[in-house]
C-alpha cells in the first residue's frame, strides 16, 4: 500500500472523542512505568556498585597476596645466602687455629693462642687451672705447711 491509500483509510475511520478518564489513565500508567523504571534503575545501579566494590576488593586482595609472595621469595633468597655464608664461615673456623685478637700497637699485634692456653692448664670451662709447677708446689705445701716463727 502506498502512503496515500493509508492516509485515505485513516481519514475514512470515524472520528471518536476520548473520554475524560482516558487522559488520566494514560498519564497514570506512564507515571507507574516511570516509578518502575526508576526502581529498576536504582536496583541496577546498586548491583553495579556492589559488583564494582567486590571486584575492587578482590583485586586489592590479589595485589596484597602477590606482594606477600614477593616478600616471601625475597626472604627465602636471603635465607639461602645467609646459610651459604654461615657454612663458609664454619668451614673457615674449622680450618683456623683457635686464636683471639687482643689488640695492637704500631709495632706489635697481641694475639692469644687458645690451643697454647689449653696445653698450659686452661680447663674446658675457661678457668685457668694450676700448671704442673703450681701443682707440685701445692703438693709440697700440703706435706710441709709453713711454720710461724715468732721472735
Amino acid at each position: 500500500m502506498s502512503n496515500e491509500r493509508i492516509s485515505e483509510s485513516l481519514r475514512a475511520l470515524p472520528h471518536e472523542e476520548a473520554s475524560p478518564e482516558f487522559t488520566a489513565g494514560v498519564l497514570g500508567r506512564l507515571s507507574r512505568r516511570r516509578r518502575r523504571a526508576s526502581y529498576l534503575g536504582l536496583a541496577t545501579a546498586a548491583v553495579l556498585v556492589l559488583a564494582l566494590g567486590l571486584g575492587w576488593s578482590e583485586w586489592r586482595h590479589q595485589q596484597a597476596q602477590q606482594q606477600a609472595l614477593a616478600r616471601l621469595d625475597a626472604l627465602l633468597a636471603e635465607k639461602q645466602v645467609l646459610e651459604f655464608e654461615l657454612r663458609y664461615l664454619r668451614q673457615l673456623t674449622d680450618q683456623a687455629r683457635p686464636v683471639v685478637y687482643l689488640g695492637a700497637t704500631e709495632k706489635l699485634d697481641l694475639v692469644l693462642d687458645l690451643a697454647h692456653l689449653h696445653s698450659r692448664g686452661v680447663t674446658e670451662t675457661g678457668r685457668i687451672g694450676p700448671t704442673a709447677t703450681q701443682r707440685a708446689r701445692l703438693t709440697y705445701l700440703d706435706k710441709f705447711p709453713p711454720q710461724r716463727v715468732t721472735y
